[in-house]
């Protein structure tokens, strides 16, 4: 290799590592700053008699995959509702930092 070349190398390779550097401190950043996009607790609804969501605490951060799972009358609906404010809680708190990502998942669900 010439010297133009060695040195095309080794300032890519700085270059590089400066990069690698930045991505790490975002990704540090990134994880002390974890945002919390929907979080519950003791979210609890009842119709009557019949309990359909029950002391539901729940925490989703900026980044992860949430899915609700579960059999027919589960809670399902209800907690997305409560979530949503289309109906309000019989105890406890929820909130969402996605609000309106939420109330079209549960158009299109419903």
């Amino acid at each position: 290799m010439g010297k133009s070349r060695g040195g095309k190398t080794l300032k890519l390779k700085e270059r590089l590592e400066k990069v690698g550097d930045k991505m790490m401190q975002a990704t540090q950043t990134q994880h002390i700053a974890t945002t919390m996009i929907v979080e519950t607790k003791e979210l609890t609804r009842r119709f009557g008699t019949l309990t359909a969501v029950d002391v539901l605490t729940l925490f989703v951060s900026t980044g992860e995959v949430f899915g609700l799972l579960g059999p027919n009358g589960a809670g399902k609906s209800t907690v997305i509702k409560m979530l949503t404010t289309l109906l309000p809680p019989t105890a406890g708190s929820g909130k969402s930092q996605i609000l309106t990502s939420f109330i079209r998942l549960h158009r299109y669900v419903a």
